[in-house]
């Protein structure tokens, strides 16, 4: 069961990891607001951005049903890994959002109405 156990808190390193990377691609993004970059860069980027969120959102999966496997053979649930990848979703699903409206507004603008 030690194995488990390692193996959840190796994954849950790479699942930082893959957050640390996400928030890269995002200030790339941003950054190329304030430069001339080609049109096919931005396109490599949210493409970028769409498969590291892809990675996390499946990793995540992984990570919860790796606790439950965990619990059930040793009888004692990871309580700080299962919420530290619910955090880390919750981030990921955040800068997604983050990136989704910065997308739309720069590409469809910003529309007010009463």
């Amino acid at each position: 069961m030690i194995q488990s156990r390692r193996l959840l808190a190796f994954s849950s390193r790479v699942h930082t990891y893959f957050l640390l990377i996400l928030f890269f691609l995002v200030l790339v993004y941003l950054g190329c607001g304030f430069f001339h970059i080609n049109e096919d860069f931005v396109s490599l980027v949210i493409l970028s951005e769409n498969i590291i969120i892809w990675a996390i959102y499946l990793f995540s999966v992984w990570l919860l049903v790796l606790s439950f496997i965990v619990y059930y053979y040793s009888k004692v649930f990871p309580l700080k890994d299962f919420l530290l990848t619910l955090v880390r979703l919750a981030l990921a699903i955040g800068f997604s959002a983050f990136f989704e409206v910065v997308e739309h507004v720069v590409h469809k603008g910003l529309t007010l109405s009463f």
